[in-house]
């Protein structure tokens, strides 16, 4: 009879994800679309922004490098304009001061490249089920 539905996310919840690599972003909108999720890609942040406009935000997931402007600083614009949303940031490199920024303007955790994509939907599952 069908997939189960025990996994799957009631009311669609709207993630965005920006991530110069666009391997990632086509593989993380394909899971989270999967559960249900609206899922809104970019490959640069000013792009990312540019998408959100008008969007109702929960979750966004950004790549700490991206071209032209960081991710962190995504981030914080993208923060102002929706304060609702919580941030994860995603990164191949260990870069201790740029992380802690991210940290600092409010987003949850930043997980390393290759990161474990169950680990990060349940994280995002975490963080809409607190939203509610």
């Amino acid at each position: 009879m069908g997939k189960s539905k025990k996994n799957k996310i009631p009311m669609k919840k709207t993630v965005l994800v920006i991530d110069d690599e666009q391997v990632t972003c086509e593989m993380l909108g394909a899971i989270l679309k999967e559960i249900n999720f609206n899922v809104i890609t970019a490959g640069k942040g000013k792009e990312g922004i540019k998408k959100a406009k008008g969007e109702y935000l929960d979750v966004a997931i950004i790549d700490v490098k991206l071209p032209g402007i960081n991710g962190v600083e995504t981030y914080k614009i993208l923060q102002k304009a929706h304060p609702e949303m919580k941030g994860i940031m995603i990164t191949a490199f260990y870069e201790k001061k740029i992380i802690k920024k991210a940290l600092d303007y409010g987003a949850i955790t930043c997980l390393y490249k290759p990161f474990d994509v169950d680990e990060l939907i349940s994280l995002i599952k975490e963080i809409v089920s607190e939203k509610r």
